[in-house]
């Protein structure tokens, strides 16, 4: 249930001693292939029982709570009970089902204190829980995993893995996964209206989404970063399309009047001649696909224009400046870029298509300038290939020491291959290869001087040093911000701020960067303002990180709005004390503010608008975060004081402070800080269940039917 942090470690500790004699026990059956006169290992002819119930519990939890690799496991048992001679595995391993049914058991006394537990959170607003699915690509069974985290009376935070089980649906479709959710959460006394209470963490799949679309969400930040990074290696030709138009919108306005007219002339076209209606296309803006339109225009230009005219349409003379070349020189640029043109399947650029790329866009002295500009923007671009190209040539190297018997043996280190589905999976290959590459050489020469081929010599070329270093160093940070904001010992929603300002600090243009490293660090810039953006939820939190309570690391626009809802908040907060024979605390709050409290609004869950919380922010705050100067007036409530706490020491967890300090001089900020600090900022709690049971449950153990991973 709860995670201890286990995992696997050196086997080495594990060796037996040479003399396991002295037990002192009568043995039977003992088969010696030695020396007979050196004292021997024993086996029990039946061991005791104490030690099989001992061995049984520590199997339930090690397999069951701390999800131990059962070889591991069984070594460290062995270790363990030594003490009773050379134990027969065969007669101390229990039947499976016993243990399944031991496990099941254990985790139902655990959840009878648990449960009640979170359910106490969730109805005071403090619990938040990430989700994640997944399914056995044999079986094709969908199993589910839920896990609740929350900010307990001491101050410390909470993690459990609350349920990972079969799917009950054979379809995951959102209604599916929101009726089982809620068929968990009912099991433990947590009502469909309580959950609504719960803060969600999650990926973005369209499914998980739509199912939590009546609950509070937030996007896993690991999540977003990782597509940052890939974004950024990724050159999709729809980007390429759209960046190629934006810097020429004179391109772009012939492409939108073209369009138009053929859509407004086809219908009645198509009712005269079925060959020109199945022969106008219109353009799909959604994938950026404008080829076929383009070309069924010239082709039927004269009919369009003639219906035009006959409907006196507004379209008419804006058309007539249109010139033939210019819409074929359009044509032209974008044919091997448009889906409906002549473009490769892939809807990014691959290292195969990419020369003829390069060549298609080399400035011609007949090009317009409108061309000029498309083509400018577009090789700018493909700059970012050479890195996309020096990561395949790193996999494909990785690849060919992987399937050549004993070479990989031969170096010092091996080498890791690209893997899509874990997170900073560019940079674990990059850096396996970094400072290997004279290693490398010197036994790929070896290689095909035993073989013959000289070909293998060549399988380093394309792999330049000084670029890999250089990716390297570019995507260090992006790991180490999403190890950060991936733990679970900590509240990670308030690093959260801090994390996407370093990485939009590193991603800033640096004089020394290659062309390469400068292109990379602009896409990544872009992503991460479009993909890594806070919510007000997320923002807010930073605010409860000690250190970070001026909020120096977002932008002004937005500490207006997190300090508006700081301050709706604590409004809340002293209604809730005036309900509870607090009156008092609400006149002086009013007081102090010139005028009533505000009433709470009828929704909790409503995020105010930007505009509403920024004047907010500038009506009640005498707090200016931008300058180093702040004026706080004697009586200004806990938000002021906090702020302007002086000889505040540097506080790695923000829950550490609270618990010593900030709870007893701020309770009204603390009762709101125990409902942000317990959201995630990833959703990796979830994700690290697949892995720990991945352990368990390997393929070699792919028997093991769904009842028993339940």
């Amino acid at each position: 249930m709860q995670d201890n942090g286990a995992g696997s470690t050196s086997l080495a500790k594990h060796k037996c001693p040479n003399d396991v004699s002295g037990v002192g026990v009568v043995v039977e059956n003992v088969d010696v292939g030695t020396d007979q006169s050196q004292p021997q290992p024993q086996v029990l002819s039946a061991p005791p029982t104490l030690a099989k119930k001992s061995f049984n519990a520590l199997l339930v939890r090690y397999f069951g709570e701390e999800m131990i690799p059962v070889e591991k496991g069984l070594l460290d048992l062995g270790q363990k009970w030594g003490q009773w001679g050379r134990l027969d595995a065969e007669k101390m391993m229990p039947h499976p089902t016993t243990l399944a049914r031991n496990i099941v058991e254990e985790g139902e006394k655990v959840m009878e204190v648990v449960g009640p537990a979170v359910a106490e959170a969730v109805r005071d607003g403090r619990c938040s829980s990430t989700s994640d699915m997944w399914t056995d690509s044999f079986k094709k069974d969908h199993f589910i995993t839920v896990t609740a985290h929350f900010v307990n009376k001491e101050g410390s935070l909470e993690n459990y893995d609350l349920f990972t089980s079969l799917f009950e649906s054979n379809s995951a479709t959102s209604e599916e996964i929101r009726a089982d959710l809620l068929r968990k959460f009912s099991s433990i006394g947590i009502s469909p209206e309580e959950a609504k209470n719960i803060e969600f963490v999650t990926d973005g799949g369209s499914n998980i989404r739509n199912a939590l679309q009546d609950f509070k969400w937030h996007y896993c930040l690991d999540h977003a970063l990782n597509l940052c990074e890939e974004g950024a290696f990724t050159i999709s030709y729809m980007n390429l399309i759209t960046r190629a138009l934006d810097s020429a919108p004179e391109a772009r306005d012939i492409i939108q009047l073209c369009d138009s007219a053929v859509r407004e002339a086809k219908p009645s076209l198509a009712r005269r001649s079925k060959k020109v209606g199945k022969g106008l296309h219109f353009s799909n803006w959604a994938t950026q696909s404008h080829v076929k339109m383009l070309s069924s225009f010239l082709l039927y230009r004269g009919e369009i224009e003639e219906r035009l005219r006959e409907r006196e349409s507004e379209l008419l003379h804006p058309l007539s400046m249109i010139y033939n070349d210019d819409v074929k020189s359009i044509l032209v640029i974008l044919g091997p870029l448009d889906i409906g043109g002549d473009r490769e399947k892939s809807p990014s650029v691959t290292t195969a298509a990419w020369p003829a790329l390069q060549d298609h866009v080399e400035p011609d002295m007949d090009d317009s300038p409108m061309i000029l500009a498309m083509k400018d923007r577009l090789r700018a671009e493909l700059v970012r290939m050479e890195a996309v190209s020096l990561i395949e040539r790193c996999k494909d190297l990785v690849a060919f020491f992987k399937r050549s018997p004993g070479l990989m043996s031969r170096l010092s280190t091996s080498l890791k291959q690209e893997v899509s589905t874990r997170w900073n999976s560019h940079l674990t290959l990059l850096r396996s290869i970094q400072g290997k590459m004279n290693e490398i050489n010197t036994i790929l020469s070896g290689h095909s001087a035993t073989t013959g081929n000289l070909q293998h010599l060549s399988r380093t070329e394309g792999i330049s040093e000084v670029l890999l270093n250089g990716l390297v160093a570019f995507l260090t940070p992006f790991e180490k911000e999403s190890k950060r904001l991936e733990g679970e010992g900590y509240p990670t929603i308030a690093m959260a701020a801090t994390s996407i300002r370093e990485l939009l600090d590193h991603c800033a243009e640096k004089p020394d960067d290659c062309e390469v490293l400068a292109a990379l660090r602009h896409e990544a810039a872009t992503l991460l303002r479009e993909k890594a953006a806070l919510d007000l939820t997320q923002m807010t939190a930073a605010f409860f990180w000690p250190n970070m309570r001026r909020l120096r690391v977002l932008q002004q626009e937005d500490r207006d709005r997190v300090m508006a809802n700081i301050r709706r908040l604590m409004r809340e907060e002293e209604q809730r004390d005036a309900a509870a024979g607090g009156g008092a605390a609400v006149g002086r709050l009013a007081r102090s503010q010139g005028g009533d409290p505000d009433p709470v609004p009828d929704d909790p869950g409503e995020q105010p608008e930007a505009a509403t919380l920024a004047a907010a922010a500038q009506a009640t705050s005498p707090l200016r975060f931008g300058s180093s100067y702040i004026d706080v007036d004697e009586e200004d409530d806990e938000v002021d004081s906090y702020i302007s706490e002086k000889g505040m020491p540097y506080v790695a967890d923000p829950l550490q402070w609270w618990r010593e300090h900030g709870c007893k001089k701020y309770p009204k900020l603390w009762r709101i800080a125990r409902r942000h600090l317990a959201i995630m900022a990833s959703s990796a709690p979830s994700e690290r269940v697949w892995s720990k049971t991945g352990l368990v449950i390997t393929p070699r153990r792919s028997r093991i039917g769904a009842d028993l991973v339940h």
